[in-house]
């Protein structure tokens, strides 16, 4: 099942305990209606039933979700809980954030990684021209010189560079 928010509206200065935000919920290409938090902790809401529904059934044939946090009753294992309708839409809304982020920096800075250097590393921000420039045949090679980067993300297919983005970012 292909889950994506589009239209994606968030407020991070609205969102105190969870993210405060409101898109379309599309669902392996149909629109199931709205979706949305108002970022004061508690569940998403949904205008249409069926699109919950969906994911909530959806959600019974996945693993459980493990934590980084001890578990109360069993000190020995990490906390688990279910996956459901909410937790498919956070991890559908991380991608969103993430798409919308890097399509804002790849069209004015360089993105690249260095060999053997956690995390992302940018230039200052120039024209949507020059970025184009930078990164394209045959200055692509001159620019990774230049930064001594290992990978360019701005050069990468955009669902690569997704991948690079949420991994070291």
């Amino acid at each position: 099942m292909k889950i994506t928010l589009t239209s994606l509206t968030y407020a991070e200065r609205l969102s105190q305990e969870t993210n405060a935000f409101d898109a379309n919920l599309v669902i392996d290409g149909k629109t199931y209606g709205r979706v949305g938090n108002a970022g004061h902790g508690g569940c998403h809401h949904y205008s249409s039933q069926e699109g919950e529904r969906l994911l909530d059934e959806y959600a019974k044939t996945l693993p459980m979700i493990e934590t980084d946090m001890q578990d109360p009753h069993d000190p020995t294992k990490k906390f688990c809980y279910p996956q459901s309708a909410d937790s498919l839409v956070d991890a559908a809304f991380s991608v969103a954030l993430a798409e919308r982020d890097l399509k804002r920096h790849l069209g004015r800075k360089i993105l690249f990684t260095i060999p053997g250097k956690p995390g992302l590393y940018q230039n200052k921000a120039m024209t949507a021209a020059t970025v184009k420039d930078v990164t394209s045949p045959p200055n692509l090679e001159a620019t990774k010189a230049k930064l001594k980067a290992e990978t360019i993300l701005n050069a990468l297919p955009f669902e690569q560079a997704l991948e690079v983005y949420r991994a070291r970012a």
